[in-house]
């Protein structure tokens, strides 16, 4: 896993490099401005007057869409930002997702053959789910097995490189304008690039689906199955019964939906420090029970000894309403900047209603917002570990609310509070 890991982050940096962009890819970029605005303004005279918020974010969704599926990606990013983003732009990707068009069958033949000749048998045509990324198919191996496979858009890897890099270039000057600096946005792009590398490649997701299953014993996870995982092809075994989230949303338990979701992100990374780094509603789906199966993952996060203790510290000040210890836990976080001035810090602190105990487990989806702009404000620079897993939380976050729209995020994280005094003892903390 260590090499692995290692390979993983060796590829990352490498994306993150800034260098030349391939001709076709940037021509494509200048042209999806015009395409996209002139799509939208199509949409506009049909749909009626919109505020001026709006008309960007539907703008800018049409602008995604041009690019294709790496940029589709992107717009998954926006959609599941909750609080983080202006609503008019979380709204326009929740209520028109951009995924693109599914594989044909013969593509997917294709990959399967070339991947695994023949170990397939047969294949429903119609896909289970589809992704920017991938689609997810039924089959029948050789040797009678029911299985679903999930196969790889081919050339979506190359773009999403392509994307990033003309990202890590264009940040080389907006880095000299301090409040934008100061958001850490190379460390944003270094976390999306290593998630990019690693669920790009489908390898990786029989192994983390291997391992998230072992440390998370109580949460029901597909078994990779032996022999059948290449870079653009990965199988698991069927479960009886189970049916895609999307297909089965009134058959969910909500509260043991939402206990599962919170497992494999929330409470797995401060109990064994992995978690679910890439948790989408396609990963998903729901037993004869109503509770979840979750089917790959494709990327796995990690978080240290030293991390987990503090954030266990600062969720423990945060809910308790004790700043000073807030502060002390983001810096050993490393979250602070040298410049961080921690006396505003705790003033803002203090100023903010939505961070107090009483607003936080009554709903808490606000604190989110709050947090982003105190991060902004005084220059938070987090780890790319602290990074990835503040990901994983929005992702957490707009998956639970999909399976339990009411549910306060609070209440989301009520099954792991009796667990916090073990995972701490666990850890020999001895600030908790």
């Amino acid at each position: 896993m260590t090499t692995r890991d290692e390979r993983l982050a060796l590829e990352a940096a490498d994306w993150t490099r800034p260098g030349r962009i391939p001709l076709l890819r940037t021509a494509r970029h200048a042209l999806a401005v015009p395409i996209g605005q002139a799509r939208w303004t199509a949409r506009l005279v049909t749909g009626g007057v919109r505020s001026p918020k709006a008309i960007m974010s539907g703008w800018l969704r049409e602008q995604l869409a041009v690019l294709g599926p790496s940029a589709a990606e992107v717009a998954r990013l926006l959609e599941q930002a909750g609080g983080m983003a202006p609503a008019p732009l979380v709204e326009e990707f929740r209520d028109r997702p951009v995924v693109p068009d599914p594989l044909t069958a013969d593509t997917v033949w294709a990959i399967l053959r070339r991947s695994f000749p023949g170990r397939v048998a047969s294949l429903d045509c119609e896909p289970l789910a589809v992704s920017p990324l991938s689609q997810l198919h039924r089959a029948v191996l050789d040797d009678g097995t029911q299985a679903l496979f999930r196969v790889a858009r081919p050339g979506v890897r190359a773009q999403l490189e392509a994307d990033i890099r003309l990202a890590a270039t264009l940040l080389i000057p907006a880095q000299l304008v301090p409040p934008f600096n100061h958001a850490n946005p190379l460390g944003v792009l270094r976390s999306a690039a290593r998630q990019a590398v690693e669920h790009t490649d489908l390898r990786n997701d029989a192994l983390n689906t291997a391992e998230l299953a072992a440390a998370v014993p109580k949460v029901a996870v597909a078994e990779p199955l032996d022999g059948l995982s290449s870079p653009d092809a990965v199988g698991f075994a069927a479960v009886p019964g189970a049916v895609p989230l999307a297909r089965a949303l009134g058959r969910v338990d909500r509260r043991k939906a939402a206990a599962a979701l919170q497992a494999v992100t929330v409470e797995a990374a401060l109990a064994d420090g992995i978690f679910h780094a890439d948790l989408r509603s396609e990963h998903l789906f729901v037993l004869e029970d109503g509770s979840l199966l979750i089917v790959g993952c494709s990327a796995l996060g990690r978080l240290g000894t030293a991390t987990r203790r503090a954030v266990l510290d600062y969720v423990t000040a945060l809910f308790g309403g004790d700043h000073p210890g807030q502060v002390d836990a983001l810096g050993r976080l490393g979250v602070l900047s040298p410049g961080t001035d921690t006396a505003a810090l705790l003033d803002d602190l203090r100023a903010a209603p939505e961070l107090s105990p009483k607003a936080l487990f009554t709903g808490g989806d606000a604190a989110g917002k709050v947090l982003g702009s105190l991060a902004v404000r005084h220059g938070f620079q987090a780890p790319v570990e602290i990074v990835q897993w503040f990901r994983a939380l929005l992702t957490f976050r707009a998956v639970t609310h999909h399976v339990a729209p009411a549910m306060p995020l609070a209440q989301a994280l009520f099954p792991l509070i009796p667990r916090l005094a073990e995972i701490n003892g666990r850890l020999g903390n001895p600030r908790s």
